[in-house]
C-alpha cells in the first residue's frame, strides 16, 4: 500500500495470489475504497523549533512511563507514531547499538542530533561520558502482517543489556 493508504498493483497482485490459496486462514476481503487525495503547491516550510523545544507542550505527562527496561510499542499500547526512549547514564565509556531498530530511530545525545538508526543498516553511537543523556525517538512506520510475525520496533543494547 502507498503512504496515503491507497493500494497499488503490487498489493492487488499479492491479494490475487492469496485468493487462489485453498484454506488460507485470512482470505482477502474486497478492495477498500480509495482514500481522497489532493495536491497542494506553493507551500514553503519554515523551521520553528525541534523536538525538545515543544516536548513539554506536546507530551501528555500522564502517558509517560518510567521503567528499568524499555517497553515495546505493543506494551505501551502505541499502535503508530513516535515513542521517545531516554536515560541518564551513570557510567561512561560505552556504545549505543541500534541494530534492533526496525524502522527509524532518531538519536540525540544531550539534545544534539546524532546519526539516525535506520533499518536494516542501523549504526552504533559512541556514548562516552558519565551523565550524558541519550534519547532515541523511534518512529513506527506500520506493521508487517501481525498474524504471522513479531515485528518489534525497538531493541537497544547498552553494555550488552537491553535498553
Amino acid at each position: 500500500m502507498t503512504e496515503n493508504g491507497d493500494y497499488n498493483d503490487k498489493y492487488k497482485t499479492i491479494r490475487d495470489f492469496i485468493s487462489g490459496i485453498r484454506g488460507w486462514s485470512h482470505p482477502p476481503q474486497a478492495l477498500p475504497t480509495r482514500p481522497a487525495t489532493f495536491a497542494q503547491s506553493g507551500i514553503t516550510l519554515k523551521k520553528i523549533g525541534n523536538w525538545f523545544d515543544f516536548e513539554a507542550q506536546t507530551i501528555n505527562a500522564s502517558r509517560c512511563v518510567q521503567n528499568p527496561v524499555a517497553k515495546t510499542f505493543e506494551e505501551l499500547n502505541q499502535a503508530m507514531g513516535f515513542v521517545k526512549y531516554s536515560i541518564v547514564l551513570n557510567i561512561g565509556g560505552s556504545v549505543l547499538d541500534g541494530s534492533g531498530i526496525r524502522d527509524f530511530g532518531y538519536v540525540f545525545v544531550n539534545k544534539k542530533f546524532q546519526p539516525a538508526f535506520r533499518a536494516p543498516q542501523a549504526e552504533r553511537v559512541e556514548v562516552i561520558a558519565e551523565a550524558e543523556r541519550p534519547a532515541i525517538i523511534v518512529e513506527n512506520q506500520g506493521r508487517q502482517t501481525w498474524e504471522t510475525i513479531k515485528d518489534y520496533k525497538v531493541r537497544f543494547l547498552f553494555k550488552g543489556r537491553k535498553f
